[in-house]
């Protein structure tokens, strides 16, 4: 059923997320929160956990949303597949953006 297929997810995320030496601190439901020790390797593992999910889920992906600071913000904007649908300014916005955007989005 549905937890099965969460936790099978997870245990697919969790490679990747080592991989990019992040470290999870807090899940909920379907929802996983990561630190990383930057931006680069946080991009870069939303993008390859987009691209397993996406395979996983008959082509729909996850939604990511990756908090940084401003300095950050510019080696998002140049990244070749970061594209987000939305900017947010505070961690704040986050509950609502969540019921506002598809699974398939960047944050």
């Amino acid at each position: 059923g549905t937890a099965a297929a969460v936790r099978e997810r997870r245990e697919s995320a969790e490679p990747i997320i080592a991989a990019h030496a992040g470290r999870v601190f807090k899940t909920m439901g379907d929802g996983i929160f990561i630190e990383f020790p930057s931006v680069v390797s946080a991009v870069e593992c939303a993008l390859l956990i987009q691209d397993m999910m996406a395979a996983a889920n008959a082509g729909y992906g996850a939604a990511v949303a990756v908090a940084t600071g401003p300095a950050s913000y510019h080696y998002l904007c140049s990244h070749p597949r970061f594209h987000p649908d939305y900017v947010m300014h505070s961690i704040g916005e986050l509950p609502d953006l969540l019921e506002r955007f598809s699974c398939d989005e960047t944050v």
